[in-house]
């Protein structure tokens, strides 16, 4: 990870790089049952699923149980996998009902989980083996971060480039230095009558366009763009936020730039074309999940077609010269009052850097949040996509998430979300200005801080 936030959590050590070692220091004698409860990885189930697309297996929770067990004996897992569906409110059910310990992806529900640095600060080894925490801003003090949670596994965007695209029209691929003012030029040249196929082509697939996820675009170019929109106080009303700032409208206006290089249907949210199986239309496409989109191309036997790079870099700002950073996560966190903290604590371990657990989380098609399991990402994807992978989350800015950042934050300002979303698809789709649309946000903010008075 690169840079530091202010009044953020770091530990300096070196990095051990063994595995995981059993805790002698807990009493094991006791029978306990360790609570995990919500969604994220262990959806797959007790026994596994067979992944669709690829047809590969990926196993089930019942080896992560008898891996534990062979540590712990006496400590039972009871996991109980929840829906993507309404799943924060099946957690706060499940929390308040007392049957938890563990909440899997609670790293949001900051108001429900236990701070995780003072653990972090005892065992600094264990820190540095990790890429990132689930830290996040929250609302009763959000001039500083939260450790709420420990990834587990993490998805960071990468570019997907479609070199057949990029032959044909004789354009050189770009290298990791490039810049969002270089994929432009390049999206200018990669768009238009394909001279080979005859074919429409557009230079870009912006990142979940047509879903909830598109103010994600708006973020990466604010970020990539040295924005500050926010500056945070002690509290909510000591806030300022200010979306007019020059970077914040110069972020409208690179998606406004992008746009011009984009499908219409694209654009519109009805003809998002993302898989990688030789039928796109663009000849870049930002995505997560980068396992995944591997398995796509082997599926499709298209393996080398499609090659990855890391997101442009910033070009100003705290993050000059790293790639734009964004990474999703399934994370863990520890229910406040839970009665078996230790243990909770010791199973996120288990699950970030034992060997066997690593193994699994990569053969579940997830990137491990752990440094030494690169080598197993690069056996399973091979050397570019796993470098690729590598760069991008050793660039993550300390203690930085796509939730709670200093262009955007989404878990204290109402429905803000929402009308970023709406922002963005009508600077797509050229119903707002870049001006216009920077300025809808500030109205919006402006009333809700005015309702905190």
């Amino acid at each position: 990870m690169v840079g530091e936030a202010e009044d953020s959590f770091k530990v300096e050590a070196e990095v051990d790089t063994g595995g995981y070692q059993k805790n002698e220091s807990l009493d094991t004698s006791k029978e306990v049952t360790l609570n995990v409860f919500g969604p994220g990885v262990f959806n797959v189930g007790e026994e596994g699923v067979t992944d669709l697309t690829s047809g590969i297996f990926k196993p089930g929770f019942n080896e992560i149980i008898a891996r534990w067990n062979e540590f712990y004996p006496n400590v039972t897992l009871e996991i109980e996998p929840a829906s993507w569906d309404s799943w924060q409110s099946a957690i706060t059910t499940a929390c308040l009902s007392g049957e938890v310990d563990v909440i899997m992806h609670g790293g949001t529900m900051t108001d429900l989980t236990e701070d995780l640095a003072p653990y972090l600060e005892k065992e600094p080894e264990y820190y540095e083996r990790l890429y990132g925490t689930a830290s996040r801003r929250t609302t009763e003090h959000p001039d500083r971060f939260k450790v709420s949670g420990i990834s587990v596994s993490l998805a960071p965007c990468i570019v997907w480039l479609d070199t057949q695209i990029f032959e044909d029209y004789g354009v050189d691929l770009p290298d990791e230095s490039w810049t969002y003012d270089d994929m432009l030029a390049l999206c200018e040249k990669l768009t238009g009558t394909d001279p080979v196929t005859g074919k429409e082509t557009y230079g870009l697939q912006m990142y979940a366009a047509g879903g909830s996820n598109l103010w994600f675009n708006y973020v990466q170019a604010a970020n990539a763009l040295g924005a500050k929109v926010f500056k945070y106080g002690a509290t909510l009303e000591e806030c300022e936020v200010n979306f007019m700032v020059p970077e914040s409208v110069a972020a409208f206006q690179l998606i406004a730039d992008q746009s011009k290089y984009i499908s219409p249907g694209s654009k519109e949210g009805v003809a998002v074309t993302t898989t990688l199986n030789g039928e796109n239309d663009w000849a870049m496409l930002f995505s997560d999940g980068p396992i995944a989109k591997y398995f796509e191309m082997q599926t499709a036997d298209l393996d080398g077609r499609y090659v990855a790079i890391p997101m442009p870099q910033c070009s100003a700002g705290e993050y000059k010269g790293i790639p734009t950073p964004h990474a999703g996560d399934n994370n863990m966190a520890i229910f406040k009052d839970s009665d078996n903290k230790e243990w909770a604590w010791e199973f996120i371990k288990f699950m970030t850097t034992d060997e066997k657990a690593t193994q699994w989380v990569v053969s579940n098609m997830e990137i491990p949040n752990n440094k030494d399991g690169k080598d197993m990402v690069q056996a399973l994807v091979g050397e570019n996509l796993a470098a690729t992978i590598d760069t991008a989350l050793n660039t993550l800015p300390e203690n930085y998430n796509n939730a709670t950042n200093d262009v955007f934050n989404n878990v204290s300002f109402g429905s803000v979300t929402n009308t970023l979303i709406t922002a963005v698809d009508n600077v797509l789709n050229e119903n707002m200005t870049p001006e216009e649309a920077a300025q809808s946000m500030q109205d919006y903010v402006d009333e809700y801080l005015s309702t905190l008075n």
